[in-house]
């Protein structure tokens, strides 16, 4: 029996500098993805805040270049609460 099309999408949302092509890219590779762009939301020119609320009440994983995207956890290189360069913080394991 098939599932429900919604209890195991995944939903995409992508960040006002994702461009809007990259939502009919992502339907065509992967048609069982809810994929929106922020300005198909109402969320153009929002803050990061604001674009991380609503991926959180709406279920969303978010796609963005923005490499400080509402990271507002402490470094722990520095001990501060200013933004830092996660990648610089977390390296991953080679392979």
């Amino acid at each position: 029996m098939p599932e429900a099309e919604d209890s195991h999408s995944l939903k995409v949302l992508l960040d006002q500098n994702v461009p809007r092509v990259v939502v009919g890219w992502l339907h065509e590779q992967r048609p069982g993805w809810q994929v929106v762009h922020v300005s198909e939301v109402g969320l153009y020119g929002k803050s990061d805040k604001e674009i991380y609320d609503w991926a959180q009440a709406n279920g969303s994983l978010i796609i963005t270049f923005d490499e400080d995207f509402a990271d507002q956890r402490p470094c722990s290189k520095c001990h501060s609460e200013s933004r830092c360069n996660r990648n610089e913080e977390s390296k991953l394991p080679e392979f």
